[in-house]
């Protein structure tokens, strides 16, 4: 009998910690808003040429920009080990349909990716301008965060005109609590 309750609590005992885990490796929404919203206000607060409370969701899939760099895999490899890169990978592979709420970032106005989609068929910036004025506007990645939610990679597009713009690949990290900007390992302007 003693040996039937140590193995039916050993299953337990373990059961439930295997769904800690899982439950640990999930990101949640309030985590991705969280994030969104702290580098939103940080872009505005260090003056990124964007004079704009525009944004947008842009999908794309930070590895696939840096793959060709050797020197980006080398950094990205020093930040993030092989679990976070796997774990970082199936975030965005489950996150397929992600796309910014409205109701969840804060003192910025979304413009939905159909919309940049629409206009892009068309002559983009007559269209922006007709819809939103003659401002730029910030597109953002899904934040991707390493396993311990401690680390995060994101890229950060502004586009302020036909010819006028760039692209970010930056890292934050999470100290004491707070989101701060850690490093860029990409930036290119135009």
């Amino acid at each position: 009998m003693k040996r039937i309750t140590f193995l039916v609590l050993t299953i337990l005992l373990f059961s439930c910690n295997g769904k800690t885990e899982k439950k640990n490796e999930k990101i949640s929404e309030k985590e991705i808003y969280k994030f969104l919203n702290t580098l939103l206000i940080t872009i505005k607060e260090e003056n990124i040429p964007v004079d704009s409370n525009y944004v947008s969701y842009d999908k794309v899939d930070v590895f696939k920009i840096i793959k060709n760099d050797k020197s980006l895999i080398t950094e990205i490899d020093s930040i993030f080990s092989k679990n976070d890169l796997n774990f970082i990978k199936v975030q965005f592979k489950k996150n397929e349909k992600f796309e910014l709420n409205q109701k969840l970032i804060a003192n910025r106005v979304v413009i939905p990716r159909d919309t940049i989609i629409k206009f892009s068929k068309t002559d983009f910036w007559k269209s922006y301008y007709l819809e939103y004025g003659h401002r730029g506007f910030s597109k953002v990645s899904m934040p991707l965060f390493s396993i311990d939610k401690k680390t995060a990679i994101i890229s950060l597009s502004f586009i302020c005109g036909r010819t006028c713009g760039g692209v970010e690949i930056m890292i934050y990290k999470k100290v004491n609590g707070k989101w701060i900007f850690y490093k860029s390992i990409m930036n290119s302007a135009s």
